[in-house]
């Protein structure tokens, strides 16, 4: 698997996705005033896009890695240069809309002001692409890196659906995003999040007054489904939250030149070097600190780096800490959401962590063995049928089209190894349901390797928040396990499916 930047596929590489890139243009000015006439002293136009610049951080610093991104236009072709004059493994996937363009303004006291331009939209057969090409290059990964902001129209549970994919993969899954997309991708489980402040809070929907009150946030997400949770706090560092004591990560004092991408770097960082513990968050807030002090969104090498120079010590609480009200809900505020959601996608706030019995979820009569459809159509269409039997489903065929739109924007919900979870939510549906079918000639849901014989259709309530997500991670996380895929493959009647799952995803 070789491709532009020269990156041959053979070593452990983090992948990363940036699904909305851009060319970075930086202007260092004397001074931002409104309505004059500003003269540049320098200009640098860089890669841009916060996966781009994690995978730019780490080949600056001798790690492998490779970005897919959609590239298109002129500014397209521009930053596609720009990415092989830098010796950059990409995947491009190409675009017929234009890769977009910012502008950051840099004043001599550190002081940015940036200008992000909002994207062109992805049709569906670019949005597949994408994800087929970040698929296709899990392999030989180490992590997957989702990040960034999603172009207008994109399905705001995009970052949910490669958490998924990567999981099944045995990827870990790094995701750097905010309000939506973000707050989608937290029921499926990634191994790491890095919010800023700002960011967590608005995923808790709260101010954030200090490191107790970030501490406590962290530790609500963590509860959520989320392994660790690497805060930047800018100036201030960085916090770590993973189950065990905090640790926050105080960088030296710099002079600035500019902070754009450097949280970008300081998750590079921290994956660098291993992707967990203290240590791992001292090298991220050194490689940080390395790009404050350079111009534009240089990334630092190792000769700019200096973990010596970064403190490491518990996370102090400022004031006595409130313990959260259990009775409010882990939910962003997303009265104005950043993207177009569309009509049949899932919407995007979370709940409480989830807990459901298996027993409310499948039961004998949503159970089909040795089914005889053929194509992915009638094959979501009989098990639809199960649920309106079962009386679990009033809309058959809107149902069946929600799942259907679902397929067609992601390229298929196949997995590896003969897996298919097809997917969605509706009003038709009365309550969160899972129904199971073995199917001995295999059925094309859009997997590479093979056919799916063992299908998965998860049905969940308009108003459920994310319960198919909860479930497909569950299932995902399970189904790597070849013993489990084989039992339920072999499991002589509907008695025995329903059996397994209580004793494997409960």
């Amino acid at each position: 698997m070789s491709g532009p930047g020269g990156w041959s596929g053979h070593e452990p590489v983090i992948v990363t996705v940036t699904p909305n890139p851009s060319v970075d243009r930086t202007l260092e000015v004397e001074r931002v005033e409104r309505g004059a006439v500003i003269r540049a002293s320098s200009t640098r136009i860089d890669a841009g896009g916060k996966g781009v610049n994690v995978t730019r951080a780490l080949v600056a610093n001798g790690f492998a890695s490779v970005a897919v991104l959609p590239l298109g236009g002129g500014d397209g072709d521009v930053l596609s240069r720009l990415l092989v004059d830098g010796g950059i493994p990409h995947r491009p996937v190409p675009t017929s809309a234009g890769t977009r363009s910012n502008i950051t303004l840099s004043e001599p006291d550190g002081t940015v002001t940036k200008v992000n331009a909002p994207g062109a939209p992805l049709d569906r057969a670019e949005m597949v692409a994408l994800v087929d090409e970040a698929v296709a290059n899990l392999g030989a990964a180490s992590w997957l890196v989702l990040c960034g902001s999603l172009p207008a129209g994109a399905p705001v549970d995009l970052y949910a659906t490669l958490t998924i994919r990567a999981r099944a993969a045995g990827v870990r899954v790094a995701v750097d995003s905010s309000g939506a997309p973000l707050a989608a991708s937290i029921a499926a489980g990634p191994d790491l999040i890095k919010p800023n402040l700002a960011e967590l809070a608005e995923l808790v929907d709260r101010p954030l007054d200090g490191i107790d009150d970030a501490v406590a946030a962290a530790e609500e997400v963590r509860a959520a489904g989320v392994g660790t949770v690497v805060v930047s706090l800018g100036a201030r560092g960085a916090l770590l939250v993973d189950g065990g004591d905090p640790v926050l990560a105080v960088p030296p004092a710099v002079a600035a030149r500019s902070d754009v991408g450097a949280g970008d770097t300081l998750l590079a960082g921290f994956l660098a070097a291993g992707g967990a513990g203290a240590a791992a968050l001292r090298t991220g807030v050194a490689w940080a600190a390395a790009a404050v002090a350079l111009p534009g969104t240089e990334m630092p090498g190792p000769a700019d780096i200096h973990l010596a120079d970064v403190t490491l010590g518990p996370a102090v609480p400022q004031r006595p800490a409130v313990p959260p009200d259990p009775a409010a809900p882990l939910r962003p505020a997303l009265s104005n959401p950043p993207h177009p959601v569309p009509a049949t996608g899932p919407q995007t706030p979370i709940g409480e962590p989830m807990t459901f019995a298996v027993d409310d979820l499948v039961t004998t009569d949503l159970v089909a063995l040795d089914l005889a459809t053929t194509d992915r159509r009638s094959t979501i269409e009989a098990l639809a049928d199960l649920l309106v039997a079962a009386g679990r489903l009033t809309d058959r065929t809107g149902f069946v089209e929600a799942v259907w739109a679902r397929e067609q924007e992601t390229g298929g919900t196949g997995m590896e190894s003969g897996i298919a979870i097809p997917h969605a939510k509706h009003a038709g549906v009365t309550q969160p349901s899972v129904v199971v079918a073995t199917v001995p000639g295999g059925v094309d849901f859009g997997a590479e390797d093979a056919p799916a014989d063992l299908v998965f259709l998860i049905a969940a309530p308009a108003g459920a928040d994310d319960v198919h997500i909860t479930v497909l991670s569950k299932l995902a996380r399970r189904l790597v396990h070849e013993s489990f895929r084989n039992a339920l493959r072999q499991a002589p009647n509907a008695e025995a499916v329903v059996l397994i799952l209580k004793e494997q995803i409960q």
